[in-house]
This record gives structure tokens, C-alpha cells and sequence, in this order.
């Protein structure tokens, strides 16, 4: 009886942990995403001890064959909005962007996105490391040597580092565990700046010009239009302003700041 009482209470922290989720539309879900297995282990026990119950015909087969079978059509039609199994073309025209699309803000924060969010902030990655390959590409033999990649979304760190085809300069980044990591070892000749405040790009690192500006159709706004800076080495060393950048606001704080400006202005 005492081990009962305990997963009851575990599936009690469990639904107001998801409800809180849910409703409050700033958690994500995945944060909760280890209690699940658990969750579903007792659903199926509850499922079974139902389907053994003594119990009328029409009862019966509610409980073995018509609650399992709406159970797994609600999980299918939630799949192809929350998984990656559908392109972003038809993800894009899914019934549920209607019916749940608008209400979840982070869909609609900065612009508003085609597709879920956390789906189409990996709609773009390998075009991303793409484009960077190509910035670096076109750099000359000199600049290559010693360059760096400085970019403000761990994300696309991430990416720059798993999907590159071929050795692209060291990748940095000032957010998240990226930070700890630390600054760029002695004096970088050539840095790509890819996020970082750009007021920052102008007065602290040499020679900044704009060489591209990544765009994707469903991938949030945030990381869309993203302005891809090559400089000259910065006008101090990394290492004293690595404590300035790291305190820096990422892009989406700036943008959202940008657009709560516009807003009051009107």
C-alpha cells in the first residue's frame, strides 16, 4: 500500500507538472520529458486493470477496443504537428495551426512562424552551416589562418560543429555553457560574426563589413535575416572583452526589445 500511495502521488506531480506546462506558455514540455516513460507505464497498468474488470459487454469493449483506438489516433494526429514527420510545406497547412497555432506565444513573439517553433528552428540548420562554408570559402588563404566563427546562438554553434563537410575555423559563443568554454586563444586576424549586437561588431572589432545575410522561409524570424559580418581582429584582446560580449543580449532580446520600441512609438 505505501509504495502504491507514492506512485500515486508521482502521477499526481506528473499532471500538475504537464498542466503547468501547458498553461503557462513560456515552459517548454521537454523539460518534463523524463517523467514520461513513467507516465505511461502506470497508464498502462490502469488500462489493463480496467480491461480485467468484471464488467458489462458495452463496457468491455469501450475499455479494450474504443478507448486504445481513440488514445492512438490522438496520438497519431499529435505526432505529425509535434515530430518531424511531415515537410514543412504541409506542416505549414496542418489543421492544428488553426486550432492551437495562435494561442502558443511562442509561435507568434517575434513575427509569426509558418510551423511550430520548435520544429522549425531545425528546418535550417544545414543551410545555415552552408552558407557559413561558403562566407569561409571565399575568405583568402591568409585570412583562413587563424581565423574564428563567432556566433551568438548556441544553436548554431551546434550546427557549425556537427554538420560542417569540411574543418571550418574554431567556433565560439557567448551563450550558455559556450561562455564557459572561454574566449579565442591569442589575437584572431579574421573573425565571422554571425548574431552578435552589432553596435558591438562596429566599435570593437576591426574593418566589420556584411558579406551576407542568411534568410529561411520556416525557421523563426529570429534567426532569419541574420546579417553574417567578416572583421579584422578585435581592438582589444578577447580575452578582456569575452566578459563584455558574454553579457551582451542575444537577438532575440534585442529584437523583442526592438519591437516593444515600435510598439510605444505607434
Amino acid at each position: 500500500r505505501g509504495l502504491g500511495d507514492v506512485y500515486k502521488r508521482q502521477g499526481w506531480l506528473f499532471a500538475t507538472g504537464l498542466v503547468l506546462a501547458m498553461i503557462g506558455g513560456s515552459m517548454l514540455p521537454y523539460r518534463i520529458a523524463g517523467v514520461f516513460p513513467a507516465a505511461f507505464a502506470g497508464g498502462a497498468v490502469l488500462l489493463e486493470s480496467i480491461r480485467r474488470t468484471d464488467v458489462g459487454t458495452v463496457r468491455r469493449i469501450w475499455n479494450t477496443w474504443t478507448l486504445p483506438a481513440l488514445m492512438l489516433l490522438a496520438g497519431v494526429a499529435s505526432a505529425t504537428y509535434l515530430m518531424p514527420i511531415l515537410p514543412p510545406e504541409q506542416l505549414a497547412r496542418h489543421p492544428l495551426n488553426d486550432a492551437i497555432g495562435e494561442r502558443a506565444s511562442y509561435r507568434s513573439e517575434i513575427g509569426r512562424n509558418e510551423i511550430p517553433y520548435h520544429l522549425g528552428n531545425r528546418t535550417h540548420w544545414k543551410a545555415f552551416v552552408a552558407e557559413i562554408e561558403g562566407v569561409v570559402a571565399r575568405l583568402s588563404p591568409e585570412e583562413r589562418r587563424g581565423a574564428i566563427i563567432l556566433v551568438d546562438y548556441f544553436g548554431h554553434a551546434g550546427a557549425l560543429e556537427h554538420y560542417a563537410s569540411e574543418r571550418l575555423p574554431f567556433v565560439y559563443s557567448p551563450m550558455t555553457v559556450y561562455f564557459l568554454w572561454g574566449p579565442p586563444q591569442g589575437s584572431p586576424q579574421t573573425v565571422v560574426a554571425i548574431g552578435i549586437d552589432e553596435e558591438f561588431v562596429w566599435a570593437h572589432l576591426e574593418r566589420p563589413v556584411v558579406v551576407a545575410t542568411f534568410r529561411c522561409r520556416f525557421c523563426p524570424p529570429v534567426v532569419s535575416e541574420l546579417p553574417i559580418f567578416v572583421t579584422g581582429p578585435p581592438k582589444r584582446p578577447f580575452a578582456e572583452l569575452w566578459p563584455e560580449i558574454g553579457a551582451l543580449d542575444d537577438r532575440r532580446t534585442r529584437m523583442l526589445r526592438a519591437q516593444q520600441a515600435e510598439a510605444q512609438r505607434r
